[in-house]
């Protein structure tokens, strides 16, 4: 964490939400995977966070809650991710700090169709 973290954020950004993750999942990974952030893709597309473990790639974006419309642009953005990287299955953390009662934790998985193929997405709600 101390190698993430940056005192020049005064308000939660999804930059803190991916701290708060990478200090959760890094013991986990530790020895058998690797985390990275901000990965530079093809096309000069960035991917917040990707993971590779036991010989298996996993795209994860994270994304404030904004509204409906930014969460529908960043499940497809998150889709042609995983369409790059012919991936069928991709994370979405969305960290809601709307404070709806019974939101926090739900997991979701929707589909996404990029072209003619669909993606999985599975959306955890922090």
């Amino acid at each position: 964490m101390k190698h993430e973290y940056s005192r020049k954020r005064e308000s939660f950004l999804e930059a803190d939400g991916r701290l708060l993750f990478l200090a959760f999942i890094s013991p986990i990974v530790n020895g058998t995977g690797f985390t990275f952030k901000e990965v530079q893709g093809g096309e000069e597309k960035r991917f917040d966070i990707v993971i590779t473990y036991n010989k298996k790639m996993y795209i994860l974006e994270l994304k404030r809650w904004q509204g409906e419309e930014y969460h529908k642009k960043g499940l497809v953005q998150l889709g042609e991710y995983l369409d790059q990287y012919s991936l069928h299955r991709g994370y979405l953390l969305i960290f809601d700090l709307r404070k709806l009662k019974g939101e926090a934790g739900k997991v979701d998985e929707v589909r996404v169709k990029i072209g003619d193929r669909e993606k999985n997405i599975v959306e955890v709600y922090c």
